[in-house]
């Protein structure tokens, strides 16, 4: 509600009161009735008045929660992708920047941009460099990441650039052999055939 409407709601209220004040004095002395009317109208400018403060407070606290927001820096998010402050995927705006625009004018992208996945050629997720961006559909990305994955199992990539990767998967991880996803699945799997 704007003040403005308060303001009209408290115009009524009082009519209300005056009324109610009437039909007290008409019942009651005078006296009581002037004193009752007093103090219901202080009340309820109070509670006016208190609703207002409120509302204003919130409105100060929801602006700043928007503007610090709007200028929140780059993150990382829990697959490991950086992402703008907007929470869209910097990467993928690079590649419609520098790549797809070019490419969709000259007809190599015939579809609408969402239908592509943007591959990092040297599997860093963090190297938004145009040159380690690769549009490519999803079925594409399927087999460029199951061929890493069949790689890995064949032990033909263990280390690269060094990276480790899951033996099992092909995630990126710290270390030499599984990643804890693939560790917890084995365990859960031999505890169950035995």
């Amino acid at each position: 509600m704007r003040s403005s409407e308060y303001k009209g709601l408290a115009f009524i209220l009082g009519i209300i009161l005056i009324a109610l004040v009437y039909l007290i004095k008409f019942l009651l002395s005078s006296v009581i009735g002037i004193l009752l009317l007093i103090i219901i109208f202080l009340v309820v400018i109070v509670l006016i008045t208190k609703k207002l403060i409120a509302r204003n407070k919130f409105q100060r606290n929801s602006n700043i929660k928007s503007s610090t927001l709007e200028m929140t820096s780059n993150y990382i998010d829990v697959k490991g992708y950086e992402r703008e402050g907007d929470g869209s995927l910097i990467h993928r705006n690079i590649a419609y920047e520098e790549i797809y625009k070019d490419g969709y004018i000259v007809g190599e992208y015939p579809e609408r941009f969402s239908y592509y996945d943007v591959h990092h050629i040297d599997g860093n997720k963090r190297n938004n460099s145009p040159e380690n961006l690769q549009i490519v559909t999803r079925e594409e990305h399927d087999q460029i990441h199951q061929l890493h994955r069949t790689l890995i199992n064949e032990k033909k990539i263990i280390k690269d650039k060094g990276h480790f990767y899951c033996e099992s998967c092909g995630r990126e991880i710290k270390h030499k052999g599984n990643c804890l996803g693939c560790n917890v699945k084995k365990k859960n799997t031999s505890i169950l055939n035995s």
